[in-house]
């Protein structure tokens, strides 16, 4: 089984709203789009965490949850989500079966297309249980850049469960064996942290219906 695990808790201070909130495709917001492509992927469930202003967020949750008939759709709130994503992540992985492998999907990158995750879920699923660990690379000046989603397989809840509240997600990832997986999709580099990175996000998307 493998959790999409939505991480949505942020206040987003440089985009001034939460990111969550903020609207990629007019009329939908970020969390909208996230849950919709992992909704049409190879998951089979979603859970967000929510955190900064978690009744906006929960509402948005609610709403695609009765729009779905995919997958199931829920929420959980983490109520100490100011001290930082680790938190949520965790918050994220006891929302789940033990046995489930979890996406991990920050609601920032809100422009990574459906096929992305398919082709490393695809990856993840046919290499069993080796890689513990599978990172979508971008070839960008030929350098090969780890990007988001990631794929944290089961066996990797008690690491994630023993991480410090201020530990990145990076120094789990460092530890254990990592499966990289080139993408054609520089979405995964997008991290939508300030307005002209929101912007950029809606020009990719705009761009992509032509």
């Amino acid at each position: 089984m493998i959790t999409a695990v939505v991480l949505a808790a942020g206040a987003g201070s440089r985009l001034g709203r939460p990111k969550a909130l903020a609207v990629v495709d007019p009329p939908r917001t970020a969390l909208e789009i996230v849950v919709a492509t992992c909704a049409a992927s190879l998951v089979d469930e979603v859970v967000v965490v929510a955190g900064a202003r978690a009744d906006e967020v929960v509402s948005i949750v609610s709403d695609a949850a009765s729009r779905t008939t995919e997958v199931e759709v829920r929420c959980v709130v983490n109520a100490r989500w100011e001290e930082g994503r680790t938190g949520s992540l965790q918050a994220g992985f006891a929302a789940v079966a033990a046995g489930s492998h979890v996406l991990v999907f920050p609601v920032d990158h809100p422009a990574v297309e459906i096929v992305t995750l398919d082709v490393i879920l695809g990856v993840f699923g046919y290499a069993g249980a080796a890689p513990q660990v599978v990172v979508p690379v971008l070839l960008q000046d030929a350098i090969r850049r780890r990007g988001h989603p990631l794929v944290l397989g089961a066996t990797l809840r008690e690491a994630v469960a023993a991480m410090l509240s201020d530990e990145p997600l990076r120094d789990l990832v460092h530890r254990h064996q990592v499966l990289e997986v080139p993408v054609d999709d520089e979405a995964i580099l997008l991290n939508v942290d300030t307005p002209e990175d929101l912007a950029r996000a809606r020009l990719l998307i705009a761009s992509r219906r032509r």
